[in-house]
């Protein structure tokens, strides 16, 4: 992913990236780069009536599927009656959102914009109805989407004899988060990632993959894919099984599967490191190093069959390898969602290879990560160290919300003016004037008032 919005947060101090104007001339309104509650951010504000004050880029949007942006908007200050003054964003001279009234809060928005494609000017806007208007702006970002995945999958042996074992192997592209798999055959649906699957009736069958991500989802179906036929009566079993985890550091805990045919009754692992068992479906650990041949022979009346899975099990010796843990904060949100992830991995690594399950990767020890696009993402941590690494895995860890819809038109706070006793700080709402108080009068009132919440607002010309 890749950010496409130039200087979106204003780090630099500078409008640099952005052209602004008014189109009522340079004195009846001020644009730029500026510091507000301890943020970088423009400040676009408009003076006269029935000004139009706006600052905007031309980002590419191929790809893009959201605009998000934090926002003050101050629309109704000097507004004696409505119509009050209003904030606009807009694509292409179209009208995507429009505020109005005060929010004087920092405030995220997220805007829809799928339908747009290539080269836009995004525009930021205040107009004035009457006497001045004003925004804050901040964090405007347009990242483009990862693709969704391409599914595409294989399956091996595609004859057998039922009731028989198909293993089926997920080759989709654009790193799939999750997989459904529908075998064709009316049994249970699986979500793993690589299934083997047992067919009990005689027939074909067409098999279908839907692999998804956090961008999208693609199915991908082989018709008449299976074939399977009866079991002669009578005939010895064919053995087959399967293992996992293949790979890691002894102590490694390998869970073996029978996937014979024929309909064993009794069977005999040979697990390569001298040791045995007679369960259909033994869990064995290896203890020491090495790359390890496995055997099944699986046994009937009418007689056996012996599979042997050359250099299948792989056990690394690692004294004093890490052994990975991590946490993270908050774990739920609504979007975009910052998550601080903490290290807690034993034996002093050195080294951390983070990813954060939306294609970003990071080496801190303790990073700090933002999410750009809803869903739930799995985080895996390798932490290494000078005898060798271990990772962890939290599936599903984090989870981000859609943010919730903001009202476009806020309802207007009441009239008044209120001073503070406790500091002596004056604040006010200008909805009207009474008979004593002018419009210069509380014009200067309002600049006391910025000046005390620093929001830097600059007097009329």
């Amino acid at each position: 992913m890749g950010e496409k919005v130039t200087n979106g947060d204003f780090a630099t101090g500078t409008m640099a990236g952005w052209t602004g104007t008014s189109s009522c001339g340079e004195d009846s309104y001020f644009l730029e780069a500026n510091i507000v509650d301890g943020k970088t951010c423009c400040s676009c504000q408009s003076w006269l009536d029935h000004c139009t004050t706006y600052f905007s880029q031309s980002v590419d949007l191929t790809n893009v599927d959201h605009l998000t942006f934090l926002a003050q908007w101050f629309l109704a200050y000097w507004s004696e009656d409505p119509p009050y003054g209003l904030g606009q964003v807009l694509i292409d001279g179209n009208v995507v959102f429009s505020a109005s009234g005060d929010i004087e809060t920092w405030t995220a928005y997220d805007i829809d914009v799928s339908s747009y494609s290539g080269s836009c000017v995004i525009r930021f806007e205040v107009i004035s109805e009457e006497y001045g208007v004003g925004c804050e702006i901040t964090d405007v970002s347009a990242i483009d989407v990862p693709p969704a995945p391409v599914a595409e999958f294989s399956g091996t042996p595609l004859a057998i004899q039922a009731p028989g074992y198909v293993q089926f192997t997920d080759e989709s592209t654009n790193i799939p988060t999750s997989w459904l798999w529908d075998f064709g055959d009316n049994s249970t649906q699986s979500v793993q990632q690589s299934p083997m699957h047992r067919y009990v009736q005689v027939g074909t069958f067409t098999v279908t993959l839907t692999a998804t991500n956090a961008y999208g989802s693609d199915s991908e179906t082989k018709i008449n894919y299976v074939t399977t036929t009866l079991l002669p009566p009578g005939g010895a079993p064919v053995a087959e099984f399967s293992g996992t985890p293949l790979l890691g550091n002894a102590p490694l805990s390998v869970t073996f599967t029978d996937a014979s045919t024929g309909a064993p009754t009794s069977w005999i692992w040979d697990f390569g490191d001298g040791m045995t068992a007679t369960s259909q479906n033994p869990t064995h650990i290896y203890t020491i190093g090495g790359t390890f041949d496995v055997a099944l022979q699986a046994i009937n009346a009418f007689g056996s069959s012996t599979r042997t899975k050359v250099g299948y099990v792989i056990v690394g010796t690692c004294t004093g390898c890490p052994v990975a843990n991590f946490t993270g904060t908050p774990l739920s949100g609504i979007v975009p969602l910052t998550v601080t992830f903490i290290d807690s991995s034993t034996a002093t690594p050195t080294s951390w290879l983070w990813n954060f399950g939306d294609t970003e990767t990071s080496t801190s020890q303790n990073p700090v990560h933002e999410y750009h696009y809803t869903g739930y993402y799995t985080v895996k941590l390798t932490a290494t160290n000078a005898n060798g690494s271990g990772f962890k895995q939290r599936t599903n860890y984090v989870w981000v919300k859609p943010i919730a819809p903001i009202p476009v038109d806020p309802p207007v706070p009441p009239i008044g003016k209120q001073s503070n006793p406790a500091d002596g700080a004056i604040s006010f709402q200008l909805n009207s004037l009474t008979s004593s108080e002018s419009i210069g009068s509380q014009y200067d009132h309002l600049m006391a008032l910025r000046e005390i919440t620093n929001y830097d607002l600059r007097t009329r010309p």
